[in-house]
């Protein structure tokens, strides 16, 4: 998972990397749901500067991955299943 930092005007640090909102936005997602993620400013938000922070939109989560990451982990649990025997994998579908 990925936590956003030193949020300016155009753009914050994601891990190691600074990164604009727009690549942010069009490349990651929130690891809960997999809904695309937000900037969203709140004087209540106490845990990023200046009150923004990044969180999706749909579940309200700051945790998120990037896409590529979120489609290994897909397709690892679909060999897992597929590596079950038939009842459990039933189960699970």
């Amino acid at each position: 998972m990925a936590i956003a930092s030193d949020f300016t005007r155009d753009n914050c640090i994601v891990g190691k990397k600074r990164i604009s909102y727009a690549k942010l936005q069009r490349e990651y997602r929130c690891a809960d749901c997999a809904s695309r993620l937000m900037m969203k400013w709140s004087e209540a938000c106490q845990s990023y500067p200046q009150g923004w922070h990044v969180e999706c939109p749909a579940c309200g989560s700051h945790d998120f991955i990037h896409e590529r990451q979120a489609e290994e982990q897909e397709l690892e649990a679909l060999e897992i299943i597929d590596g079950l025997p038939p009842i459990l994998a039933a189960l699970l579908e």
